[in-house]
């Protein structure tokens, strides 16, 4: 899927949510990514995550597409338990997945 198709599958699942019904772990370096900093991102109303990169270290000058399309590549996925957050986290190695377990009692009041 194209980045572009990726962002408009993302906006109908999660429609124009508020910054506060999104919970983000990270940022974490990850092969998708191409060892960009990244985020996984869940919103948890619609059961929806997704990786997208850390904007705030990109400069005007950095060519990023590459790494956006490994969060697109990555796609939209289905997720409704910490456990499949876990699972995904895992499944992105052992960067991503150090951020998992320390976070899961945030995450749980957050559901």
């Amino acid at each position: 899927m194209t980045i572009n198709e990726f962002n408009e599958k993302l906006e109908k699942r999660i429609g124009k949510s508020s910054i506060l019904d999104i919970d983000s772990i990270g940022d974490f370096q990850c092969d998708q990514t191409h060892g960009f900093p990244t985020f996984l991102n869940i919103h948890w109303n619609s059961g929806t995550t997704w990786l997208s990169l850390n904007y705030r270290l990109v400069d005007e000058d950095t060519d990023i597409s590459e790494y956006e399309q490994g969060c697109a590549d990555w796609g939209i996925r289905d997720c409704d338990s910490i456990e499949k957050l876990n699972t995904f986290l895992e499944s992105l190695g052992e960067d991503a997945y150090g951020y998992a377990l320390p976070i899961e009692e945030e995450i749980q009041q957050s559901m």
